[in-house]
C-alpha cells in the first residue's frame, strides 16, 4: 500500500512539531532577544522573567506536541484525510494560543 504525498506530509507535521518542541526545550533561548523564544512584554522585563516563560512554555509545547501525535493519528484513520488535517490544525492552533494564557500566568504566580 502506497501512501500519497498528502498522507506522508499530514502523517508527519505532529512529528515536526514534537521535533521543533524538542529542539525549544533542548535549546532554550539564552538571552531577551526579538526572533527566538516566548516573547511577551512579561516575559521581557528580566533575564529571570525571560528563563521562567521560555523553559515552562517550551515544556508545555512539548507535552501538547506529544499528546498530538496519536491524536493526529486517530484522526487520520478515523476520518478522511481534509477532516483530519482540518481538526489537527484547529486542535493545535488552539492548543498553541492556550500556552499563551498559561504562561503567563505561571509569569504571574512566580513573581514576575
Amino acid at each position: 500500500m502506497s501512501m500519497n504525498i498528502f498522507a506522508a506530509l499530514h502523517l508527519s507535521s505532529a512529528m515536526l512539531m514534537l521535533g521543533i518542541s524538542y529542539l525549544y526545550l533542548r535549546f532554550p533561548p539564552k538571552e531577551i532577544n526579538s526572533v527566538y523564544g516566548y516573547r511577551t512584554s512579561r516575559s521581557m522585563r528580566s533575564i529571570d522573567a525571560w528563563k521562567l516563560a521560555n523553559s515552562f512554555s517550551a515544556r508545555m509545547m512539548f507535552i501538547l506536541a506529544c499528546a498530538l501525535v496519536p491524536v493526529q493519528g486517530i484522526l487520520y484513520v478515523a476520518v478522511d484525510e481534509e477532516t483530519s488535517l482540518l481538526a489537527y490544525c484547529v486542535i493545535l492552533c488552539l492548543g498553541l494560543i492556550a500556552l499563551i494564557p498559561l504562561t503567563e500566568k505561571h509569569l504571574k504566580k512566580n513573581g514576575f
